[in-house]
């Protein structure tokens, strides 16, 4: 059955209007190291400047779901290197999340008014919608792979519009605008928000109530607050 709903043409365009403040971070180990080349090029370039860094916080790495290994396939379009090093930093924190046991128990016991559900599901149960997601079959491309597919291009707008993406293409849009600024948290629950529109979940296009319960919303606030407790 073809879980995609058909929209109307206003709301061919899957926006998503969400500003997260950015956060302190964690560091990944092997982040550490190119943060140490970058600091001693610096201090090559500039003897007598003092510099009061505090010590990076290693991320704390989370227990990872037996059975879950989706892994992901990006391609990035008008990234600066800058960028790109950033959404590749996105990218390893959403496979990390996506993975561990916490994503699931908190996918399975996502409620919207007192019930075990999401918001617009098309008659999925929580469960079910856990595993399409881990499954990873996009609706363009429906094969089982256990794969996050993704073709992510960089632009800019001033409209208070993080990313969106249509439902006949592969393709999701970033605003640098907010990429810049975001936090790898904020990120990588954009990128997951923009996906799982791949995978045929929708929401509401204009702003209500019931919207930040819908999968799209609900499943990019779990990787956004697994990814700020690592």
């Amino acid at each position: 059955m073809k879980r995609l709903s058909i929209l109307l043409l206003i709301a061919l365009m899957y926006s998503c209007k969400q500003v997260i403040v950015n956060q302190g971070e964690c560091v990944m180990p092997d982040e550490i190291e190119s943060m140490e080349i970058v600091k001693n090029k610096n201090s090559e370039s500039d003897q007598d400047s003092e510099q009061d860094e505090q010590e990076p916080r290693l991320c704390t790495m989370i227990p990872q779901e037996k059975d879950a290994n989706l892994d992901t396939n990006v391609t990035l379009i008008n990234f600066s290197d800058k960028q790109k090093e950033k959404m590749h930093k996105a990218i390893t924190r959403i496979k990390i999340a996506i993975n561990s046991v916490e994503f699931k128990k908190r996918v399975l016991a996502h409620t919207y008014k007192g019930e075990t559900t999401f918001v617009q599901n098309d008659g999925l149960t929580n469960e079910e919608i856990y595993y399409i997601i881990m499954d990873a079959a996009e609706e363009l491309s429906p094969q089982v792979d256990n794969e996050l597919d993704l073709e992510i291009q960089m632009y800019y707008s001033r409209k208070r519009v993080v990313g969106y993406t249509y439902p006949n293409v592969t393709k999701i849009w970033v605003n640098s605008k907010y990429f810049n600024t975001n936090s790898l948290a904020a990120v990588a629950a954009n990128v997951v928000h923009e996906w799982t529109h791949k995978l045929g979940f929708g929401h509401d296009y204009k702003s209500t109530s019931r919207r930040p319960y819908s999968v799209p919303y609900g499943v990019g606030t779990i990787i956004k607050e697994i990814i700020e407790q690592m």
